[in-house]
């Protein structure tokens, strides 16, 4: 039996854009993250960053998963930019790469870090989100006791 969904429990929902072309894939981070979750993720999933960037003018997210192999031609980085004119939240790289792989270019400068796709049915895939969105907030509440 599906319950309401109260005002309170709609505040401790986490609201994540997926920005992937893969149907699959996105089906997959839906079923995970409500699994993981245990229904406290909601995952909004588009196909391109023209289609994030009207999706983060219609709602508000608490973090966005780029896929790091769209099919527009730009970079992830690139990508990044350009979804980071419109959201100031956490931007974190989808990939199958290890986070190792690009912390110091310069190209990935926007990501607040990297889960790897392989890390989706595992039982932590959530609390990674949640700890990206933690380091985010903490970066910017230092950022703003400069």
């Amino acid at each position: 039996m599906s319950h309401p969904v109260t005002a309170t429990h709609a505040a401790q929902i986490t609201q994540v854009l997926l920005v992937d072309d893969h149907p699959a894939f996105s089906r997959l981070v839906e079923l995970f993250a409500n699994k993981w979750g245990k229904g406290a993720y909601k995952v909004t999933a588009v196909a391109s960053i023209e289609e994030a960037v009207i999706a983060l003018t219609l709602n508000v997210f608490d973090a966005i998963l780029l896929d790091g192999r769209l099919s527009d031609d730009r970079s992830p980085g690139e990508n990044a930019e350009i979804l980071a004119e419109t959201y100031q939240g956490p931007i974190i790289l989808f990939s199958g790469m290890s986070p190792l792989n690009f912390s110091t270019s310069p190209d990935y400068s926007r990501f607040v870090g990297s889960i790897s796709k392989d890390d989706l049915p595992k039982d932590y895939f959530v609390d990674q989100i949640q700890s990206f969105i933690s380091k985010h907030r903490e970066m910017r509440s230092a950022e703003a006791n400069k």
